[in-house]
Formats: C-alpha cells, sequence, structure tokens
C-alpha cells in the first residue's frame, strides 16, 4: 500500500509538474502573439513638389509637411522564429504646402490639409528581448481642405502610399518609443473655378518621411 502510495504521489506530481510546463509555454508563446497596442506617430511628411492643371505640370516651390497616424498595430510572433508578422490600421491627419514656381497659379500659396483612414502590414525582426526592427508599406485615402491664394476653398479627395524602416525599443512591458524613416508620396485633387470654367486640380508630393512612435502596448 505504501509502494501504491508513492506511485500514485509521483504520478501525480509528474502530470501536476507536466500540466505547468504547459501552461508556462503556453503563456509564453501568448504573450509573444499579443505583441499588440496603440501607436501616436508624428514626424514629417513631403511637400507639394508638383502641379498638374489641364494635363499639363508645373514645378511648385516645396514647403515640408506634417503628418499625424494614430494606429492599433499587431505583430504576430510564434516560439520558433524571431521574425513575425505585423499589421496595423487607423487614422491620420496630414498636411502639405507650397508655392507654384509657373502655370496659372505662379506664386501663389497652396496649402493642403488632410485626414482619412490608413493601413499598414509587413515584417518584424526581434534582434533583441528590447529591440525590434520592422519593415512595412502603407497605404491611406481620405479627403482634404485645399486653400489657394485668390482662391476660394475646395474640398478634394486626398491618397498617400509609402514604405518605412522602423527599430523600437521596449521600455518596460507597455511602452515602446520608435524611429521611423521612409519615403511617400501624396496627391490630392480639387475642383477649381477660373474665369475659364472649372478644372480639376491634382497637387502632388513626394519625398523622405522621418518620424516619432509612442507605441503603448496591451
Amino acid at each position: 500500500m505504501k509502494c501504491k502510495g508513492m506511485l500514485c504521489v509521483a504520478v501525480l506530481g509528474m502530470t501536476m509538474g507536466a500540466f505547468a510546463a504547459d501552461e508556462i509555454m503556453a503563456d509564453a508563446v501568448m504573450g509573444k502573439e499579443n505583441d499588440m497596442g496603440i501607436r501616436i506617430t508624428l514626424g514629417s511628411a513631403p511637400g507639394i513638389s508638383d502641379y498638374d492643371w489641364q494635363g499639363t505640370e508645373f514645378n511648385v516651390d516645396e514647403d515640408s509637411g506634417g503628418q499625424l497616424e494614430i494606429l492599433f498595430a499587431r505583430r504576430h510572433w510564434n516560439d520558433t522564429s524571431s521574425f513575425a508578422w505585423i499589421w496595423g490600421a487607423g487614422v491620420f491627419f496630414s498636411g502639405m504646402s507650397g508655392t507654384a514656381e509657373a502655370g496659372p497659379f505662379a506664386g501663389d500659396d497652396i496649402d493642403v490639409s488632410a485626414f482619412g483612414i490608413m493601413g499598414q502590414g509587413g515584417i518584424a525582426l526581434r534582434a533583441a528581448d528590447f529591440l525590434v526592427f520592422e519593415l512595412q508599406p502603407y497605404l491611406g485615402v481620405g479627403g482634404a481642405n485645399v486653400e489657394i491664394t485668390g482662391y476660394t476653398d475646395g474640398g478634394a479627395g486626398y491618397a498617400m502610399a509609402g514604405l518605412k524602416a522602423g527599430a523600437y525599443v521596449a521600455l518596460g512591458d507597455h511602452v515602446e518609443l520608435g524611429l521611423e524613416v521612409g519615403g511617400q508620396a501624396n496627391a490630392a485633387e480639387v475642383e477649381v473655378e477660373t474665369f475659364s470654367g472649372t478644372s480639376d486640380l491634382s497637387l502632388l508630393g513626394s519625398g523622405g518621411h522621418v518620424a516619432g512612435v509612442l507605441a503603448i502596448k496591451f
């Protein structure tokens, strides 16, 4: 009876130990899978570099723009790799401006204030416990308000696309700070009424994008 009792205790102990180990492994994996949170990104964006009026492009003296993004982002890790898929979605607020150098709007200041929704997706690399690198293309669409000197303000359609690379440093379990660099292209199209009628004006911009990131993880 004593041997049987000891055997039962041993089996019970082994079973509980295996169950605990499974729970620990599940928690570890789940901890990686649940790498998600809210990101607030603030940085530069390209200004207006060209405009298209009735099929002809004219140069614009570009002023740097700015951009704010508020995104939900999630990294999908597993326990066998340092790489993960990542995606994010949210809203953006962007501004670009410039002064037309030629054409019918020569000398006019042009300002675009845009807002909309955006999505991104790519790959992440865990370089260390506290450091993650990411590479993501992104796309955004929305609306904008266009101001041109001497003309009535107008509503416009707006689109942007780009590629960003980022480095993110963990400050504890729930906060990350990051730096993103990349390239971005912007486009807005607005109807402008002149003495000769109404035509579509396309405002174009492309260039570098640099931003700081604050991520709150949960």
